[in-house]
């Protein structure tokens, strides 16, 4: 079904448009749509994930950059996107149309709602990265010459 009918029989849930602008949606139909939310959300439940085991050397780093109220949030975070990944998974099964609807809504909430905080923790990473690439290249430098 296509999106924008979709929409017109459940007026609440995101647009098109917005569904685009957040989830680089590339086609128009209600399935295509939910696989490319599902894909951007597993992205970022990966990410965490790996954040909270931090079982690589990259991850073990990152962790190192954030405080412990980072880590709860990453945490809460978490289980908020597993909950909802779990839902889609249920309602891929049951081909649900009014549950589909609403947990478009709620995706569209907890979006609104979180990828602030998302943004925040990657951003922390990502300054941490270039706070020990300055620290290293100090060292080297020290070193070398």
């Amino acid at each position: 079904m296509k999106y924008e009918v979709f929409r017109k029989k459940y007026s609440k849930i995101p647009s098109l448009e917005w569904m685009k602008k957040n989830f680089e949606v590339e086609e128009n139909n209600v399935e295509d749509v939910i696989k490319a939310v599902d894909s951007k959300l597993k992205k970022v439940v990966d990410y965490l994930e790996a954040l909270l085991l931090g079982e690589s050397y990259k991850t073990f780093v990152e962790r190192s950059f954030l405080s412990e109220k980072d880590k709860e949030i990453v945490s809460k975070l978490y289980r908020e996107l597993q909950i909802l990944l779990n839902e889609e998974f249920l309602i891929t099964i049951e081909a649900n149309e009014r549950k589909k609807a609403e947990w478009l809504l709620k995706v569209k909430n907890f979006w609104e709602d979180k990828r602030r905080e998302i943004c925040r923790i990657l951003e922390k990473t990502i300054e941490g990265w270039r706070k020990r690439k300055e620290k290293i290249e100090k060292r080297e430098t020290r070193y070398h010459w």
